[in-house]
């Protein structure tokens, strides 16, 4: 009786772990659309997040520099199953597709805490692209987390009250870290 309880619990702490994440046009997350959530569940190996900072997302290969399989949109999580030179072999379970993509366009899936922090406006705008269109408005004081920068931008994803995501582009010097 206990071995059914323990495999629901290990599977309801697998669903934690993964993250939700935003798509976009171009991308953050392959297969939804704009306003669409992917649920991203991990099945071993280490947790990265695809973030290329000249675009909006990657191509995942068949192999290193060989066909693309698929466009991970940024903000997509996939799992690391191993490397091969300056290449991860990763595997994307929410699309379940596998192969590889450049290991430097692969960051952390955990973000760095930051709130927005603007001394001459009342909010900042979050943008699709760096200098893009405008996806949300968002107040100083508000939390975001910061997953990827690219020069004067930085990559954040900010969750609503309601359970909504956004994820977009934000002038770095705007923000500050959580907790000053």
């Amino acid at each position: 009786m206990l071995k059914p309880f323990t495999a629901i619990f290990a599977g309801i702490l697998a669903l934690n772990a993964g993250a939700a994440v935003q798509a976009s046009p171009q991308p953050w997350g392959g297969l939804a659309s704009q306003t669409g959530k992917i649920v991203a569940q991990q099945t071993g190996g280490t947790c990265k997040r695809v973030f290329d900072p000249k675009d909006t997302y990657a191509n995942l290969r068949s192999t290193p520099n060989g066909q693309v399989v698929a466009r991970l949109d940024n903000g997509i999580t996939v799992s690391v199953k191993g490397n091969a030179g300056e290449w991860s072999k990763v595997e994307y379970s929410a699309g379940r597709v596998s192969g590889y993509i450049y290991t430097s366009l692969l960051t952390s899936c955990t973000g760095t805490c930051m709130v927005v922090a603007d001394p001459n406006d009342t909010y900042v705008n979050l943008r699709s692209t760096p200098n893009g269109s405008v996806v949300a408005r968002l107040n100083n004081g508000t939390r975001v987390y910061v997953y990827g920068r690219s020069n004067e931008w930085s990559w954040v994803e900010h969750e609503w009250d309601r359970g909504g995501m956004d994820s977009g582009y934000m002038f770095s010097r705007f923000l500050a870290p959580c907790g000053r």
